[in-house]
């Protein structure tokens, strides 16, 4: 049984035309027919016959005479797993036999080297992991997918029916081989698959439950928790469609509500513009600045095709779309040259030192446009990112009808009910609102017909061979009409879209349809040697220090061109935007600016372009706002004693002292700390050698006057903040107090003193984070 409103459909019935073509051909005239430029291990034999010595491939290991230790060694695997699946799909879409023989040969060497026990992928020595397979293995799903083959398919039974529960369930992410082990067991229909499936996934749970301190395994009870997690991107990626496979092959509704639920919960912490969690590597909030790994643009959209074929429901559709268009193409070159390892809404520099996470802050080149990267992961999944995209443009109903999931130029040959059909999607959309739809038969087909409306679409309009129908009801964003298609039919589908604006903290970016829009930075680039793929240095030659008001006007500018879109986007916006201070220099000379909460007009009102984000390198995003705040003096910051923290617990479950404290309890806060001149105040400096500690932090802000004010509060890790006796606040760890954008709080202030209460906590801190412990809290009006 397969319990999913859509499945996929045959790779080979799948082509790109127009500008993802275009596209198909820069990527494939570049670093896709180029991957050795990558070097290691694109330049060894991979897994055909393995890469040789394991040199390093973590900048945590950056000595280039050392193997890397045998814990590491599956690094290469993966790495070169993720080429040949991208190199595999561009080889299926684009009929390039070299690619397709690329991996052939790579599958033949696995495939005649199996273990004693049976198992594949375990020829190289050095490491016993269990994920590069479960990389590689999707590959082979397509492979067979495409070539029917059935030996491939038999070989790749045995291995999932050769590992055993606790190879599936510990390890790390040995889970995921769930998605490999359950197109094994539709190949097979053996029901022992599907059991060994659902106990690895319990038993994972299990014995990750009493390890709650890592942050790359994503358990059932994490999924579920109604608390904040921090997770590497990857790995949440990775592991959030495992209870949506098991849904789709059980049909057990908690595994897919839980999975929703969980997946929501994580995006409203940490959703980033372009639609996809930030991670760099680890989440790191909603703030603009923070990044996103190259890697997660195609493994998160990867596992909202699961989610869009177990529910049916277009919004998985409407982000897919926005990842697609707005992330990807905004972490390259467009010649597909050089990539970004970790890529941002708001970036102004992009070199070797520009990296302004905390994670290697200022000493990895994760911000700069490359061929390589220290960490060779994003180098070798960039290549899956558009063919993973176009395959899932289309998918079947359960009645092996055709649905349009995703919009893009292609065309779709299928058969259904004995019919031979042909349906050729004519369009520029996302840059333009209208799809045609030309339908080519031997003979004529009753057959549905299934397209989605995109949710920020309120009046589409629907024609047929050029006579106006009405729309049909909408089921969760997709519409389906049933007719007897002719030959030559064509279906024509309008998408009025109009600009909106959008707005976070003290921020706010546009978006249009499934576009979002940025101000280009101008800037030079230049290469680090006169090699096509070398590495380069882009820096900023103009302005960027915009803000803009709430009654900002917005028009919509479109122009005909033959370019192709990221080059010259055919649809502009122009927007009213104000100078202002505080947001016009790097900082430190080397960083893209924070936006600032405290700034002022400097200039009159000046009409900016903005252009679709993948047509930019560098590039403004999010806007601060224009409101002109005065902050309010922060009298004096009083600490606690530290007391233990237990980070198995909540927060709000350990108490030390009261928390909302009289006047004359303010007296036993007798230490005094000073706050840096960002405002952070350092919990780790003042406690020496703490761990696992909670302390209580008092501000007392002076107000002149009675007056509706706000608080910015952030916290590292976590911290609940009170005030006029109610809780205001909870930020959970992890989060980071110095370099994610705060909180903000309305509060009403008495005339005199008023006093905020932090309750800070410090616990283990995931390997992508610094050992942190602090707060920062600012009063303004």
């Amino acid at each position: 049984m397969y319990y999913g409103k859509f499945h996929e459909v045959d790779p080979a019935s799948v082509k790109a035309t127009g500008h993802l073509q275009t596209f198909l051909e820069r990527q494939n005239d570049a670093l896709s027919s180029h991957y050795k430029e990558q070097g290691f291990p694109f330049d060894t034999a991979m897994w055909d016959g393995g890469v040789g010595r394991t040199i390093p491939a973590s900048i945590v290991y950056n000595d280039d005479a050392a193997e890397t230790p045998s814990q590491e060694a599956w690094w290469p695997y993966e790495q070169s797993a993720y080429l040949l699946d991208g190199l595999l799909r561009l080889g299926i879409l684009n009929n390039d036999r070299e690619k397709l023989s690329l991996f052939e040969k790579n599958l033949k060497y696995v495939l005649a080297h199996p273990s004693d026990d049976g198992l594949l992928g375990h020829c190289y020595k050095g490491s016993n992991s269990e994920w590069p397979m479960a990389v590689f293995a999707r590959a082979v799903v397509v492979y067979c997918e495409w070539t029917k083959d059935r030996k491939v398919k038999e070989a790749f039974v045995r291995h999932y029916a050769s590992l055993s529960t606790e190879q599936l369930a510990i390890g790390f992410r040995h889970i995921n081989n769930l998605e490999g082990l359950l197109k094994a067991y539709t190949w097979s229909d053996n029901p022992e698959l599907l059991q060994k499936a659902q106990n690895a996934y319990k038993k994972h749970d299990e014995y990750y439950s009493l390890h709650t301190e890592d942050e790359f395994e994503l358990f059932w009870s994490k999924i579920t928790s109604r608390h904040n997690y921090v997770i590497h991107g990857v790995s949440f990626s990775e592991s959030i469609k495992l209870p949506v496979l098991l849904y789709l092959h059980t049909g057990k509704t908690e595994f897919l509500e839980g999975a929703e639920a969980g997946l929501a919960r994580v995006l409203a912490t940490h959703e980033q513009i372009p639609g996809l969690p930030s991670c760099n590597e680890d989440f790191a909030g909603r703030d603009p600045l923070q990044g996103y790994e190259t890697c997660v643009v195609n493994d998160f959209a990867w596992a909202l095709g699961y989610f869009l074929m177990a529910t049916g429901n277009g919004k998985y559709a409407d982000r897919m779309e926005k990842i697609f268009y707005n992330a990807f193409p905004g972490s390259l070159l467009k010649d597909f040259t050089a990539l970004q390892y970790l890529s941002a809404p708001n970036q102004v520099i992009a070199g070797p030192g520009s990296n302004h996470s905390f994670f290697y802050r200022g000493c990895a080149t994760f911000r700069q446009f490359r061929a390589d990267h220290s960490a060779q992961c994003c180098t070798g999944n960039v290549h899956r990112i558009l063919p993973n995209f176009i395959l899932r443009m289309w998918m079947n109903d359960s009645q092996n009808a055709p649905v349009a999931t995703l919009y893009g130029p292609s065309v779709h040959q299928e058969n259904y009910n004995g019919i031979d059909y042909s349906i050729q999607e004519e369009t520029s959309y996302p840059f333009d609102e209208t799809i045609t739809f030309r339908f080519s038969m031997r003979k004529s087909v009753q057959m549905p017909f299934t397209f989605r409306i995109p949710e920020c679409c309120k009046q589409a309009h629907l024609s047929i061979n050029g006579k106006t129908i009405p729309l049909p009801k909408s089921n969760k964003g997709f519409c389906t009409i049933k007719r007897e298609w002719q030959n030559g039919d064509t279906l024509e589908l309008i998408l009025p879209m109009t600009p909106i604006r959008k707005k976070d903290k003290y921020w706010s970016w546009y978006e249009f349809g499934a576009l979002v829009f940025s101000l280009p930075v101008p800037y030079s680039i230049t290469r680090e040697n006169p090699s096509r793929f070398a590495p380069c240095i882009v820096m900023p030659e103009g302005k960027w220090n915009y803000g803009i008001a709430d009654d900002a006007q917005v028009q919509v500018i479109r122009k005909k061109t033959d370019s192709f879109v990221l080059d010259d986007p055919p649809i502009k916006l122009l927007i009213e935007a104000l100078p202002i201070t505080s947001f016009d220099e790097l900082e430190l000379g080397r960083y893209t600016p924070k936006i600032p909460i405290f700034h002022h007009i400097a200039g009159t009102k000046k009409t900016m372009e903005l252009v679709p984000y993948g047509s930019t390198l560098l590039r403004i995003t999010a806007f601060p706002d224009t409101a002109e705040r005065h902050a309010l003096n922060c009298h004096q910051v009083l600490v606690s004693p530290s007391y233990p923290y237990d980070f198995r617990k909540a927060q709000d479950e350990q108490h030390f002292l009261p928390e909302f404290l009289k006047a004359k309890e303010v007296l036993k806060f007798s230490k005094e700390i000073v706050p840096e001149r960002s405002g952070y105040c350092d919990l780790l400096k003042f406690f020496a050698n703490k761990e696992h500690a909670l302390a209580y932090v008092l501000f007392r802000f002076y107000s002149d006057q009675e007056r509706d004010a706000y608080f910015a509060i952030s916290a590292s890790d976590g911290a609940e903040s009170f005030f006029d006796d109610k809780m205001i606040c909870r930020i959970e760890p992890m989060s980071d107090a110095e370099y994610i954008a705060p909180e903000i709080l309305p509060v009403h202030l008495k005339t005199g003193y008023n006093i905020l209460m932090m309750k800070a906590v410090e616990g283990p801190t995931p390997l992508q984070y610094r050992k942190a412990w602090g707060v920062l809290a600012q009063a303004f009006y």
